[in-house]
């Protein structure tokens, strides 16, 4: 449990990072890319949870 807690915040603390980067208008190419593929990777980390 320790081990997921820690990916979970890890993962959101890179979420959030690139959220506040793409609200600043940095020129992500793949923004949205990023963001539907880290939806899919944490979809179905959380219902393990």
């Amino acid at each position: 449990m320790s081990f997921a807690r820690r990916w979970l915040l890890a993962s959101s603390i890179v979420f959030a990072l690139v959220n506040m980067l793409e609200a600043r208008g940095y020129p992500w190419r793949n923004g949205a890319v990023l963001r539907s593929n880290y939806r899919e990777v944490m979809t179905p980390f959380l219902r393990a949870l």
